[in-house]
Parts: C-alpha cells; sequence; structure tokens
C-alpha cells in the first residue's frame, strides 16, 4: 500500500512548524513588552510637557488653549492605560 502525499492528517500540538514558531514567540513577547514601556514613558514625559504649556496659555489669557492641552493630555494618560493594559497581558502570557 503506497501512501499518497496529498491525504490530510492531523499533527500532535509538537509537531514541526508548531515547535519553531513557539521558539520565535519569546523574543517577539520580550520585544512587545520592551515596546508598551518605551511608549508608556515616552507619553508620561509628553504628558508633562502638555501640562505646562497649558499652564502657561492660562496664564496668557487663553483659557480655552490651555483646556484643550489638558485634554490632550487627560487623553494621552488614558492611552497609556491601555498600554499599560496591554503590557499586563504581554507580562501574564510570559
Amino acid at each position: 500500500m503506497s501512501h499518497d502525499p496529498s491525504s490530510h492528517h492531523e499533527h500532535p500540538p509538537h509537531h514541526g512548524h508548531a515547535t519553531q514558531d513557539a521558539s520565535r514567540e519569546p523574543a517577539v513577547d520580550q520585544k512587545l513588552a520592551v515596546i508598551l514601556e518605551h511608549w508608556i514613558k515616552h507619553n508620561e514625559s509628553h504628558v508633562s510637557a502638555y501640562r505646562e504649556w497649558a499652564q502657561k496659555a492660562s496664564e496668557l489669557s487663553l483659557h480655552d488653549a490651555g483646556a484643550r492641552i489638558e485634554e490632550a493630555a487627560d487623553l494621552t494618560l488614558a492611552a497609556n492605560r491601555k498600554f499599560e493594559e496591554a503590557l499586563r497581558k504581554v507580562r501574564q502570557r510570559g
């Protein structure tokens, strides 16, 4: 009886490709964690600058502009919360 190479058969989870893919995952997970950490710190530095400039705008009686800059700071912090949630998920997997 000859083997038909076109016949479909199931592979166990540890077979060939899955093992190779899994061996690359930790490096990608680690890189993603590093990138998320960078974005969080980067955004925090921007928030600090935004708040400083919002204050300066208010001191110049540009209250509406200052308020919009404050809103941008708040939105940046909201984005950071999402990045922090993503980072927790990445770390939980590792």
